[in-house]
């Protein structure tokens, strides 16, 4: 999924980025482009429901970003970008011919079958994506797809919260995009997203871990395996996660 430009403050707007993320909070930070540095940084408790994979209270994320927006002296009528757990994310096949309509209908039909979206719609997001054969340059009748899922609620109410305190919600992104698209700003995997260059990424998080395949900076797999990554200790987590 080539989603990985640089991270870019070229607006006419001020603009943060907000991270939530389950046991550390609501980070808040503005970002230095000339140097490809964080400018300034706060962070406030809030409490992330990851049963229902959602903000638990939107009034304490409110506060929250007004506080912190105090702290930094950042400017109300600002825009911003806000990266949330990844809800639903991987990788579709479909046939070649079929058009996108269809291709969002099929994901609706896979994402539905998890219990979040049961009770919420989703609101999805997709990108065709380099299958193995043409990675080889050989013919393919399929169209591999990747994508992301995240309740419609969640995008309207993190949206109504910051209008309310004069701040435009122009972007929502998910975690594992996000750790991508700040390794690349960072020069950290700078070899590894060269062209053609195949690498992988592990994350590993309080409910499990994911695995993402690339190609430079394309997706071209996505695996994840729920884990009790809480039950083990140091050294137990390590040698559960040597012997995947």
């Amino acid at each position: 999924m080539s989603f990985l430009g640089n991270l870019s403050a070229n607006t006419a707007k001020q603009r943060i980025y907000l991270s939530v993320t389950p046991g550390v909070g609501l980070e808040m930070i503005q970002m230095d482009t000339a140097t490809n540095s964080v400018a300034n940084y706060a962070v406030r408790d809030l409490t992330y429901d990851e049963a229902t994979r959602d903000i638990a209270d939107y009034e304490e994320f409110k506060t929250a970003v007004q506080d912190m927006m105090q702290e930094l002296g950042v400017a109300p009528k600002c825009e911003a970008i806000v990266n949330m757990p990844v809800v639903s994310f991987g990788l579709m096949q479909f046939p070649l011919l079929l058009p996108d309509t269809s291709i969002t209908g099929g994901i609706q039909s896979e994402v539905e079958q998890s219990y979040v979206f049961r009770r919420a719609e989703p609101s999805i997001a997709w990108q065709d994506v380099p299958s193995a054969g043409q990675n080889q340059g050989q013919g393919n009748e399929s169209r591999q797809v990747v994508y992301s899922a995240i309740q419609k609620s969640v995008i309207t109410s993190i949206g109504e919260a910051l209008a309310s305190i004069e701040v435009s919600l122009v972007g929502v992104e998910n975690s594992l995009t996000s750790t991508l698209r700040a390794l690349d700003f960072a020069g950290y995997a700078q070899q590894q997203m060269e062209p053609n260059t195949t690498w992988n990424l592990m994350i590993v998080n309080s409910a499990g871990y994911s695995i993402v395949s690339l190609s430079g900076k394309n997706i071209v797999d996505y695996y994840e395996e729920p884990l009790a990554v809480k039950s083990f200790t140091g050294e137990e987590l390590y040698l559960s996660l040597i012997h995947i």
